[in-house]
């Protein structure tokens, strides 16, 4: 301990006439080791003097998150320092806050050298806030994004798998410690629905499916005020009796009876075109409305385009065909598509892209091609996209109406 508090004396001594977010990236470090060694000496003064003597900007947000890190841990008394760290992370680091997926996008920036990281920076600053605001909204969104984005254990280099776990076993220390011993009651309005005990830490799911028919039926004072149907709220309730957290997740699964089916935008953007084989100008056969028409016997480009509003892995990409259309796997294999992708399945039906690595942030688009071969007015249901881990990020197309006429003799 001796010789790191001499190598803190001499950092300090040779950064102080030149201090950016380089140098005081391992200043920072230091206080932090120190500070989790259990030094006697508390660098908690040596950080505030230095905060003092300058400005933010001059650290870096990898420096601020573990100098916030140990300015509030285990203090009785807060320093100032702490609100302001907590303010200036929120507002420089979260480039992307999503509440539909409950994910974040933080920015590294590229001044932070030594090995940058994402990860790393988003593993420090859920260490970080953990100890100095646990009730942040940011913390579920900052695991959710963690855990969603390890593959086989791993993020992306050795700085990003390390802080990622710090960050992890805080959460983990801190809204974990005990394991589950509760019971969960479950209403439907004022229905009782299901009591499930929990006794262990456990990736167990427990299932509850409701018919879709009672979320129509409407109560009496509502069908007297003569509410919308799609005004009504109905309520799903949870009560926890016992210690532990208690993880769930509502979904809907439903077949619409509109004709025309508008896109959903929940992570992904999916669009899908139809233009003829080999033809010298590439014209969408879709109008407007999203209908076309086809003579039969055609050659047809189906070309799907998705668009990642961040970066993803695990992706299912499918589209069905409408049941007019057939495969031609002849001139397929005419057909180039850049290989953002893993694997490609081309079933009776349907045609699965598969993307198992992370893609980035970015415009992503694949062709194949089929044959009208059946007479007749069909449907394509809407192409969809999505984390096959994460089913809540997914982007689906509008529907298309496709009329295959006869060739002419």
């Amino acid at each position: 301990m001796k010789k790191l508090d001499d190598h803190i004396s001499d950092l300090s001594a040779k950064y102080n006439d030149k201090f950016d977010q380089n140098t005081s990236l391992i200043l920072c470090y230091t206080y932090y080791v120190r500070w989790k060694m259990g030094h006697e000496k508390n660098p908690r003064k040596d950080i505030e003097d230095l905060l003092s003597r300058y400005p933010k900007e001059a650290f870096g947000l990898n420096g601020l998150a573990m100098l916030l890190t140990v300015l509030s841990e285990g203090n009785t008394e807060p320093s100032l320092h702490v609100g302001e760290l907590l303010r200036y992370l929120s507002a420089k680091a979260f480039v992307e806050i999503d509440e539909n997926t409950g994910t974040v996008k933080v920015d590294n920036p590229a001044a932070d050298l030594y090995y940058p990281s994402d990860y790393r920076l988003l593993g420090l600053l859920l260490e970080a806030f953990v100890n100095a605001d646990p009730e942040n909204k940011l913390i579920p969104m900052m695991v959710k994004t963690l855990l969603t984005s390890q593959r086989q254990g791993i993020w992306d280099n050795t700085q990003g798998n390390l802080w990622a776990f710090v960050g992890l076993y805080r959460y983990f220390r801190v809204f974990e410690k005990y394991p589950p011993k509760f019971t969960c009651y479950t209403w439907f309005e004022s229905s009782f629905v299901r009591e499930q005990d929990f006794t262990k830490q456990s990736l167990h799911q427990t299932e509850v499916k409701f018919d879709i028919k009672v979320f129509k039926e409407s109560k009496k004072e509502e069908q007297d005020i003569n509410v919308q149907e799609q005004d009504i709220v109905r309520d799903v309730l949870f009560h926890k009796d016992g210690q532990g957290r208690l993880y769930y997740r509502l979904a809907l699964f439903y077949s619409p009876k509109v004709e025309s089916i508008e896109p959903i935008h929940r992570g992904f953007s999916v669009f899908r075109k139809y233009t003829i084989f080999n033809e010298a100008i590439k014209s969408d056969l879709l109008n407007e409305f999203g209908r076309c028409e086809i003579k039969q016997g055609t050659l047809v480009v189906v070309k799907l385009t998705m668009t990642s509003q961040f970066p993803s892995s695990n992706i299912a990409l499918v589209d069905k065909l409408p049941a007019g259309f057939e495969f031609d796997r002849k001139k397929n294999s005419e057909i180039e598509n850049k290989p953002w992708f893993n694997h490609v399945n081309y079933r009776d039906e349907r045609v699965e892209i598969f993307a198992a690595k992370t893609v980035p942030e970015d415009l992503y688009e694949f062709s194949y091609v089929v044959r009208a071969t059946t007479v007749g007015q069909f449907t394509a249901p809407p192409v969809k996209c999505e984390e096959m881990y994460t089913p809540d990020i997914f982007g689906t197309s509008r529907s298309n109406f496709v009329i295959i006429t006869e060739k002419e003799k």
